[in-house]
């Protein structure tokens, strides 16, 4: 297959498994803190825009504070300082709200720039790019006469995401003990239930 082609597979596996991994752990996949925009006066706020000019939207979870001095003990609380709207923040009851310094976000962002031979991955750590590859290759074996197994590919991709999940786990723990509970299990949704002590 021609590299460009590769590109493309490996560009639309990144999004696949940037959910896979920061739907179960946000924080690691958070960048730096994006200070907010608003254009109404401190009605709504955005998250700032991507590469085309459209408002950016966090991928899952997000965490706003009122100013960079207030992370991470002090977020505002959603429902109460402000409320989801799209891809974006509403002040509660039609009112306007200004920030001293802010407001501040935290969250996921997907890469919106295509892979390319010039363009690398962002997924950190670095070890967790085979994820791409085999999603990629998974996809690819998925076309019609492929004459390949996608499952093949599938349990490599289940195997490592499983090791990512675990050194995640024990770097929110900090000391790399057993988190989750007595039995030092993690429920990682899909891929079952994964055993920390060992």
């Amino acid at each position: 297959m021609p590299d460009p082609s590769w590109y493309a597979w490996l560009t639309e596996a990144q999004s696949e498994v940037y959910p896979d991994v920061f739907s179960r752990f946000p924080a690691q996949g958070y960048g730096a803190p994006v200070l907010m925009t608003s254009n109404d006066g401190g009605k709504t706020y955005r998250f700032g825009t991507d590469i085309d000019g459209a408002n950016v939207r966090p991928s899952g979870h997000a965490e706003v504070f009122p100013n960079l001095n207030s992370i991470p003990q002090s977020p505002l609380l959603a429902g109460e300082d402000y409320m989801w709207e799209g891809g974006g923040l509403r002040m509660p009851n039609n009112r306007t709200r200004s920030f001293n310094g802010g407001p501040y976000a935290r969250f996921v962002l997907h890469p919106d720039t295509p892979i390319s031979a010039t363009v690398q991955p962002l997924l950190q750590p670095k070890h967790a790019r085979m994820l791409l590859v085999y999603k990629a290759l998974e996809q690819w074996a998925s076309r019609p006469g492929s004459g390949a197994r996608p499952d093949y590919y599938e349990q490599k991709y289940n195997k490592l995401l499983n090791k990512i999940f675990l050194e995640f786990a024990t770097a929110y723990n900090g000391q790399g003990r057993p988190f989750g509970g007595s039995a030092g299990l993690l429920y990682v949704g899909d891929f079952g239930t994964v055993g920390l002590n060992t």
